[in-house]
This record gives structure tokens, sequence and C-alpha cells, in this order.
């Protein structure tokens, strides 16, 4: 599932994962998520996630994140993908 950014704010009770990597991390993320590869995510979501809880997951554009979450969702868990990303969320914040 896809969330776009002019939701994103409307969300209450999620855990937000940033699947980049640290050096982008670094330089900037969204207030309160944290940084997990999305290679670790994948071999051991039992580390990360519970089944639940909520979780949005963002990359640099949308896409790893949006087949990250189609793979854990099809494993029981609850994540959504931020629509266009890290990236569109920058542009629309210089704005």
């Amino acid at each position: 599932m896809e969330i776009d950014i002019k939701n994103l704010y409307e969300l209450e009770n999620i855990q937000v994962i940033d699947l980049r990597d640290t050096d982008k991390y670094q330089k900037y993320h969204l207030s309160n998520s944290i940084n997990v590869s999305y290679d670790n995510l994948l071999i051991n979501p039992e580390r990360y996630l519970d089944k639940n809880k909520k979780y949005l997951l963002v990359c640099d554009y949308g896409l790893k994140s949006k087949k990250t979450s189609e793979i854990l969702n099809n494993n029981g868990y609850l994540t959504f993908s931020l629509h266009g990303g890290i990236r569109k969320l920058m542009q629309k914040e210089k704005k």
C-alpha cells in the first residue's frame, strides 16, 4: 500500500523505517524514523517489526519501499510505502 505525501502527517501510531543508506539518512530523514537497510529488513523482519504495529517504509523514490512493503505485507506485516519517496517530500518542502 502506498501513502501520498499529502496524507503523511495524518498518520498516527506508525513507525517510519528509512531504507536508504546511512549517508543519505544522516543528511536528511523524517523525525522519529529509524534507518534499516532493505536487505536487513527482508532477511530478518521479526528483528525490526511487530505484526501488531504499522510501519511506513521510505526510500529515495518510493520504488524500493513499495516492493519491500509488498513482500512484508504478504508475510503478515502491516506496512505502507511513501509514494514518490524522500525525494518528492524534499521537493515539496523546498516550495
